[in-house]
């Protein structure tokens, strides 16, 4: 398990989400017959020993951002999330998501 993991032995654990979903256009790029979608999300959530300690103020915040458009290989997602502590990703995924 990696330092600064949540663990949820014994703990009472808690995550929401919520997002939204917009089409830019039928073409928005030029180069691509496509429609493109910009998405983003905002996830908060996280581990307590009891229920005493469930706060807003400790809870943590994450946001992702993302484009989406229809490939040849299908839905190409370019995408870029924050957290808390400075924590980031980006990532680029290819294919149906489930």
């Amino acid at each position: 398990m990696n330092k600064n993991t949540l663990l949820n032995q014994n703990q009472i654990c808690s995550i929401g989400a919520d997002g939204v979903h917009y089409r830019l256009g039928d073409q928005a790029l030029p180069l691509f017959d496509t429609p493109i979608y910009v998405e983003g999300s905002v996830e908060a959530g996280n581990v307590w020993q009891t229920t005493d300690t469930i706060a807003w103020d400790n809870t943590l915040v994450a946001r992702t951002v993302f484009i989406v458009f229809d490939s040849i290989l299908g839905p190409l997602y370019i995408a870029y999330g924050a957290a808390e502590g400075c924590r980031r990703s980006a990532y680029l995924f290819l294919g149906q998501t489930f």
